[in-house]
């Protein structure tokens, strides 16, 4: 529709974006198809053929924005890893493969106490009838970074029997109170919209998350590589599942960043939190640290 409206003589269309996929639909009907295109190293290619576009493509690094200062750009980079780096830093569209958080390493993520935690954020949880109920809460530290100090679940499969709402519920509220803890927030699965009814009459507010799968990816995914998000001993489920927490190929392949739907009810949960909760620790947390090259 843009196109469309390019009916004046010398009207022209200027667009910029961030790379995505390499079959996303942008560069598969028209990027590829540019009749001109200067790549990141300077080089010119031109495409012919009936199936070229009058179009020219520019692609650029990050580094390459001269009114970015060196600092900058060095602490941004800091802040990713993996597919991140490379699209957003490298400016490659390239496929979301391997592991979801590949900075994550139990020697620099998980601690044996916790420090003084002044605002507990959210009790943040991944709701399950057949599948687990996981449960976490996500603190803001004293030392300015972001904390997932405690976790209860329920597997039903384990425990040889799921429980109703109702029951869930006071579970909950028995669970933060033997840890003296009343989070800000309480933030629900956006798949258990009827459970947040059984939590409000019980005298809880809660909010449904923000459930921007691939945004609260990279938002929690930048606060690891940053070392701002730390993970509490006491939290062994959610440990054990990270590492096995994987891009699925085949929808990459299609063009689409999905994590695969198994042992992910731990790492749903503090992507909720932390996604949901963004505005009020984006301003309070401790600077990037950058990494030396």
């Amino acid at each position: 529709m843009l196109l469309t409206r390019l009916s004046i003589l010398g009207a022209r269309l200027f667009g910029t974006t961030n790379p995505d996929g390499p079959q996303h639909w942008l560069k598969t009907n028209y990027l590829d198809r540019a009749a001109l295109w200067l790549d990141h190293d300077g080089r010119l290619h031109r495409l012919d053929g009936d199936d070229r576009l009058n179009l020219s493509r520019f692609s650029f690094k990050l580094a390459d924005n001269p009114n970015l200062s060196p600092q900058y750009v060095a602490d941004v980079s800091s802040e990713f890893t993996g597919l991140w780096y490379r699209r957003l830093i490298l400016g490659e569209w390239c496929l979301a493969e391997g592991v979801v958080y590949e900075s994550w390493d139990p020697a620099r993520h998980v601690v044996a106490e916790l420090p003084a935690i002044p605002r507990w954020l959210a009790l943040a949880l991944d709701h399950g009838t057949t599948n687990p109920f996981h449960t976490l809460m996500l603190g803001l530290g004293i030392d300015g970074r972001l904390y997932v100090g405690h976790e209860w679940r329920w597997d039903s499969k384990k425990q040889r029997g799921s429980l109703t709402d109702a029951e869930y519920s006071e579970r909950l509220r028995a669970w933060a109170d033997g840890l003296g803890i009343r989070p800000e927030y309480t933030i629900v699965d956006p798949s258990a919209k009827s459970f947040r009814v059984r939590p409000h009459r019980d005298g809880i507010t809660s909010t449904l998350a923000d459930n921007e799968v691939v945004d609260g990816i990279r938002a929690t995914a930048s606060l690891c590589a940053t070392d701002r998000l730390l993970v509490s001993a006491q939290c062994p489920k959610l440990i054990r599942e990270i590492p096995g927490y994987a891009w699925d190929p085949d929808a990459s392949e299609k063009g689409e960043d999905k994590p695969i739907k198994v042992a992910d009810h731990g790492v749903d949960a503090p992507r909720y939190g932390v996604r949901t909760t963004r505005n009020i620790w984006s301003s309070l947390l401790t600077e990037p640290i950058t990494k030396s090259s």
